[in-house]
């Protein structure tokens, strides 16, 4: 539970602080030469919305704002059984 709870709060971290204009992608299908795949711009997405910018990432990704609250939820529940023993 640790492990998964440090994973997602440091993930919305650094997607808090990425750099969106940096081509650097850990995207396995861009790697290998796929040009689309249906999570482009997810990242990007993200970064936007958490920096308050909602019109840019709807822009880069519909279901970016939508993960953002997805992944908070299961930080708040990993939260609660760990420390709240519920």
């Amino acid at each position: 539970l640790l492990m998964e709870l440090l994973f997602w709060i440091i993930s919305l971290l650094l997607l808090f602080i990425l750099n969106p204009s940096n081509e650097f992608t850990l995207c396995i299908l861009h790697n290998l030469g796929f040009s689309h795949c249906f999570g482009c711009g997810l990242g990007k997405s993200i970064h936007y919305f958490l920096n308050f910018n909602l019109l840019e990432s709807i822009n880069h990704h519909w279901f970016g704002p939508i993960s953002v609250f997805i992944i908070l939820n299961r930080i708040y529940k990993l939260y609660i059984i760990k420390y709240r023993g519920v």
